[in-house]
Formats: structure tokens, C-alpha cells, sequence
């Protein structure tokens, strides 16, 4: 199960929008870009998958997130999300991007919802999220 290519990605939804900060940047690998939420939580950005993937592992690059989590939908529409990630991440005072590795139970997923629940501060930035699996069969 391997890295699954960015270009397979897209954003369907993100509730914080800033032409400075698009959602697709959490999906280019680029740590200098990233989308920024507004300030008021929880914030959600949703990755659709151009296919149904069983995902193994999730990782997240980020900054000032205090609480995160991950729901899939298997459906066809981005609706039905079920939590299969709930955590908190450490305040790493400004010092460096915060990066998390989730491993996970063979979730099948056409949908991923990212949900900051709340933030060290008042604003809060995903820089990149990276998921690794294969095309369910």
C-alpha cells in the first residue's frame, strides 16, 4: 500500500476560504503552501478520492492545531462521515510544523473529512495531508 498521488485528490469542500490560502493546497506536498482556516471552530475540509481506496495511514503537516479529526464516507455523495481518527496534536509554540501520522484498520473511504475542532490560537493552517493505500478491488 503505497502513497496515493496528490493529482488522484481533490477538495470538495472547505469552510474557510481565502484565494491566498486555497483547500488544494493541502494537496500539492509543499509545505510552503497551505490552507488557513478564519479563526472561529471547528473548521472542516473535505478530500475526495477520484476512486474508493482502502487507506492504511493518514498524515497531516499542519501548524497551532489544538484537536483533530478524520471521517470517511464510503458513499457517492460527500455525506455520512464516520470518525476514524480523533486526536490532539501538541502546541509546538511556533517553533515547527506539528506532523502526525495516523495509522488505520483498512478504512475504506471516497470521501475524507478533516475537522479542526479547535486551535492554539486563533487561527490555524493544514500545509499538507497525505493519505496511503490502494483502489479498493
Amino acid at each position: 500500500m503505497g502513497l496515493i498521488d496528490g493529482n488522484k485528490l481533490g477538495v470538495s469542500l472547505s469552510t474557510s476560504n481565502d484565494s491566498r490560502f486555497p483547500g488544494l493546497n493541502i494537496l500539492d506536498s509543499d509545505v510552503k503552501t497551505f490552507w488557513l482556516t478564519t479563526g472561529m471552530f471547528p473548521q472542516e475540509i473535505i478530500v475526495t478520492f477520484n476512486k474508493s481506496y482502502i487507506i492504511t495511514k493518514a498524515e497531516i503537516t499542519c501548524g497551532g492545531i489544538r484537536s483533530v479529526t478524520f471521517e470517511k464516507s464510503v458513499d457517492t455523495q460527500a455525506i455520512n462521515f464516520t470518525a476514524i481518527v480523533d486526536a490532539t496534536i501538541d502546541d509546538t509554540k511556533d517553533e515547527n510544523l506539528q506532523k502526525e501520522s495516523y495509522q488505520l484498520q483498512d478504512e475504506e473511504c471516497t470521501f475524507m473529512k478533516i475537522k479542526i475542532n479547535s486551535a492554539w490560537e486563533d487561527f490555524a493552517a493544514i500545509h499538507s495531508v497525505k493519505f496511503y493505500g490502494d483502489i479498493k478491488t
